[in-house]
């Protein structure tokens, strides 16, 4: 009887280890570190900026943070005494702590000043380097590159239509990587979790929610429609344009369009991969640098990407669009109708909405995507994330 009831114990042990080993696999199919611990440390450290309600987002000593290839969040700090007081905040476990000479804040503003005044298609801050950022296909600046990086070291270097004079105030000058671009146009729709119809284009269903208490749907600020025009889904109408966020100086780039068919409901459901759907049950506000994140397009489906800046802005002509995310694709593709889909990651059992897909290009040869973050659109939009 013993013997009997050991083999039945055995036999429902293996099959449950059997099974948890095929979660595992299913959790981890695209080799994907669990970033759990480096996230959590880094929305910790946020939340602290956010009490010192200071007019900018981060304090004045801050250089940035971002998860390293060890998933380790590293931390850049320009003085001793923020370096402590961060110790204290978070423990002695999971992060390091950077002295560096620049500032986010001085980076950020060095890179747009250099930006306005040159061939520029893209800037941000470099975080890992303590540089400003620079994405363009001028030739001048490309091959300019490596005089650029030591461009701290002599402030009176001469470059062929380059202008470096952008910080006269500044007691020394950041250095500047240089990085090479070569933009795709994304004018077609999306899909986040199923494709609109608008003009005889489609796109996407970003994330559904509400605008005030009206139902409606976000998805990407650059499509060829205006506030007023009617958008169809499944074939039916599904409402109106009724807020366009894409314009000289805008935070983010995403349209909101009222859901007035009856016919459909919003839902907190998003499209996965192999045809799976998840369902959101929370907001990530806080998007960091080397997080591993999941993107859902119209035309090619499930991807993973690595977010790689947190503040990407992009020059249009003079017209400069902000505070966009921009990540290195690591696994699938992106091209032109994934406009609007959703971006989202899997943390504490729970999957977070953490923005909407906004445009592909090419950097130095590497296939990069860029998404508007929740934060730009949050305040007027509310995400669904409950049945």
């Amino acid at each position: 009887m013993k013997s009997k009831f050991l083999k039945i114990f055995l036999s429902i042990m293996v099959l449950s280890l059997a099974l948890l080993s095929n979660m595992k696999v299913n959790y981890a199919e695209d080799n994907i570190p669990d970033q759990t611990i480096p996230k959590e440390l880094a929305d910790k450290l946020n939340d602290s900026f956010k009490k010192e309600n200071n007019n900018y987002k981060y304090p004045d000593y801050f250089g940035g943070m971002y998860i390293d290839d060890d998933n380790i969040l590293v931390i850049k700090v320009t003085t001793e005494k923020a370096k402590k007081e961060i110790e204290e905040l978070l423990g002695k476990e999971g992060y390091r702590i950077d002295l560096v000479k620049f500032s986010y804040k001085e980076l950020e503003e060095y890179a747009e000043n250099f930006a306005m005044k040159n061939n520029v298609d893209g800037f941000s801050v470099d975080i890992r380097n303590n540089n400003a950022k620079i994405y363009t296909d001028d030739n001048d600046l490309i091959q300019a590159k490596n005089k650029l990086e030591t461009l701290n070291l002599n402030r009176n270097i001469k470059i062929k239509n380059v202008d470096l004079n952008v910080s006269k105030n500044m007691k020394d000058i950041p250095g500047v990587t240089i990085l090479k671009v070569s933009n795709e146009v994304t004018n077609a729709g999306i899909v986040g979790g199923s494709d609109i119809a608008y003009n005889g284009s489609r796109m996407t269903v970003g994330f559904s929610g509400h605008y005030g208490n009206r139902p409606a749907i976000v998805t990407a600020g650059h499509a060829s429609f205006s506030v007023g025009d009617t958008v169809k889904y499944d074939g039916r109408v599904l409402g109106k344009v009724i807020f366009k966020n894409f314009y000289n100086g805008a935070f983010g780039e995403f349209s909101i369009i009222e859901v007035t068919n009856p016919y459909f409901k919003i839902s907190n459901v998003i499209r996965y991969k192999n045809g799976e759907f998840r369902r959101l049950r929370a907001i990530d506000k806080n998007p960091v640098e080397g997080l591993y994140v999941s993107k859902y397009g119209h035309t090619t489906k499930d991807a993973v990407v690595q977010i790689k800046d947190t503040n990407y802005s992009s020059k249009l002509g003079q017209n400069i669009i902000k505070g966009r995310v921009l990540c290195r694709m690591v696994r699938g593709d992106s091209k032109g109708g994934d406009s609007g889909g959703p971006y989202y990651h899997y943390k504490n059992n729970k999957y977070h909405a953490l923005g909407i897909h906004n445009s592909s290009l090419e950097i130095n040869g590497k296939k990069h995507t860029t998404f508007t973050p929740v934060e730009a659109y949050g305040g007027i939009f509310s995400t669904k994330i409950t049945d």
